[in-house]
Parts: structure tokens; C-alpha cells; sequence
């Protein structure tokens, strides 16, 4: 399965090695690197590519989700996800996404994906100029990037990025910002309760602090209010139910935490340009009979 979006800035840019036996003897093996910055409706949707992809947000926001998590990327904030199983990315915030990324393997990664992947761990960099200069010498060396000399840089590139990432989840944690953990919470209870009525009383509740004070806090570390937030939440688990299943639009609307369907429609095409019913028509990995609406 593999659906996307690329909403992006024309600054934004990929590059794809074609790999040889020269590079290929090393313990990282890159494959593709590139810097984004994603509009709202940049996402992907994939289950098998075999390899690994790393993110790291340099401003804006987004959400990463697993078959049974979902995180969120703020400024400085570092994923690993294993390509191989369903996980899907997208832009949460109001300013464009800014992240650099990179697909890569390596006879090395056991270690480091025990230590990053698992339970979709998001990593708050530690040094975060250090992580900048890596992606920045990553970038430079792709273009040309078949010869031995460049293959062992890039090798001990990406092992620095992935020992930065174990130092900065497994250390003292001192440089944590405060609040983070009330964001996170107030994000957690959003997607547990989709289906609920959720206002900002309930949110502010939640987190023990002061409705203006979290309103505040949450808008700095995600780029959007708790209600923006919270009705984007709701819209791509929408797009992930008209996809994934087969309800109606009348009961996606319901499990969403939309009053009606005609809330819902008016939302949805507002937010996507497109109404639910199109939006399910034209997904081409949806591969059985939707009903109708």
C-alpha cells in the first residue's frame, strides 16, 4: 500500500542513490535523503519499503502513526520508524512542516532500532546544531556519493545521527523543555476521544493548567490552537476510515465526533477541497465496496 501527497515549497528537494558494490560493504547503506517543507495536506501512506526512515523536524509540525500509535513532531523532534510495517506522516501545523529525512539500512541497525523504533519513540535532540551539520554534510555527499571514501562518510554520518538520538532519549533528559509532556497529553486525549464532544475547558482539565496558559503553551509547540488541532485530528481519521473500511460517510461523521454529516461534508471539503465521498472514490488503495452514503 502507498498513498501521498506532496504539497511542497519549491524549496524542498530528494535525491536517490543508485548504490553499487562500493558502498554497499558498509554497515549504512543510503538510499534517498531530502529536505521538506510540507504544506497542510502533505501526507504519506505506506507498508512496505525495506528500509528504515528517519525525520527530523526543523520547524512546523506533524504526526507520525503506526498501526497502534501516533506521535507528534514538533521543532527539534527526531522519528525513527521501520518502513516495513504500516506507519503513515503527515502536516499538522499551520506553517509548512520543515523536516529533513532519509531512507537508509545497514548491517548495523538491530541495536538502533531496538533502541529508537520501538514503541514509535519520539526523540527530542539533545544538540541540535550537531543534527543540523549532519543532514546539512549528508545532503552535500548524496550527489556524488559511489566511491569508497564517501560511502565510509556517510556510514559514520548516520551512525553520529543515531548515537546523538540514543544519547538524547537516554540521558539525563535535563534539557527538556517544560510543558511538553502536557502537550503530549492533551494530544493523547484528543485521539482517544474523537468521538466525543472535546472543548478546550475539557483539554485545559486534562493537563491541570489554566484554559489561556495551555491555549498559549499548546499553540507554541504544535503551530495551531487545541480547536484548529483537534478538528485536523479529526479530518485525517476521517481520511484513514474512508480508505481503510467500508461505513458510510454518515457513520464516519459519528465516530469522528461530528454532530452530523452535513458539519462533517462542509469541513472535510473545506480542509481537503474535495467531500468525503470523492475523497473515498479516488484513494486507490481502498480495495472494497463502500456503500452508499
Amino acid at each position: 500500500m502507498l498513498d501521498y501527497k506532496l504539497d511542497l515549497s519549491d524549496h524542498s528537494y530528494m535525491r536517490v542513490l543508485t548504490l553499487d558494490s562500493s558502498v554497499n560493504v558498509f554497515p549504512f547503506c543510503l538510499y534517498e535523503a531530502g529536505y521538506f517543507e510540507a504544506g497542510r495536506e502533505y501526507f504519506t501512506v505506506r507498508d512496505s519499503k525495506p528500509m528504515y526512515l528517519l525525520i527530523y523536524t526543523i520547524s512546523g509540525g506533524g504526526t507520525v502513526r503506526t498501526a497502534d500509535r501516533m506521535r507528534h513532531l514538533g521543532a527539534g523532534d527526531a522519528v525513527l520508524l521501520d518502513c516495513r510495517r504500516f506507519h503513515e506522516y503527515r502536516t499538522v501545523s499551520s506553517t509548512p512542516w520543515c523536516f529533513h529525512w532519509i531512507h537508509f539500512d545497514g548491517s548495523s541497525m538491530a541495536g538502533y532500532a531496538s533502541a529508537l523504533s520501538d514503541e514509535l519513540a519520539v526523540v527530542e535532540v539533545s544538540e541540535k546544531l550537531r543534527m543540523n551539520r549532519y543532514f546539512e554534510e549528508l545532503h552535500a555527499l548524496v550527489p556524488e556519493a559511489n566511491s569508497y571514501s564517501k560511502g565510509a562518510r556517510i556510514t559514520d554520518l548516520i551512525a553520529g545521527i543515531l548515537l546523538l538520538l540514543v544519547n538524547s532519549r537516554f540521558g539525563s533528559g535535563s534539557d527538556i523543555e517544560p510543558g511538553r509532556d502536557a502537550v503530549s497529553t492533551a494530544c493523547h486525549y484528543i485521539e482517544e476521544n474523537l468521538s466525543k464532544e472535546i472543548t478546550i475547558d475539557d483539554l485545559a482539565e486534562v493537563v491541570h493548567l489554566s484554559k489561556f496558559y495551555f491555549i498559549r503553551l499548546f499553540k507554541r509547540y504544535m503551530g495551531v490552537s487545541p480547536y484548529r488541532y483537534v478538528q485536523i485530528t479529526r479530518i485525517n481519521r476521517a481520511k484513514e476510515l474512508l480508505i481503510t473500511t467500508d461505513y458510510r460517510v454518515t457513520e464516519i461523521a459519528d465516530m469522528t465526533g461530528f454532530s452530523n454529516a452535513t458539519r462533517f461534508t462542509k469541513l472535510f471539503s473545506e480542509m481537503t477541497g474535495t467531500t468525503p465521498t470523492k475523497y473515498r472514490k479516488s484513494s486507490f488503495q481502498f480495495s472494497g465496496n463502500p456503500k452508499e452514503q
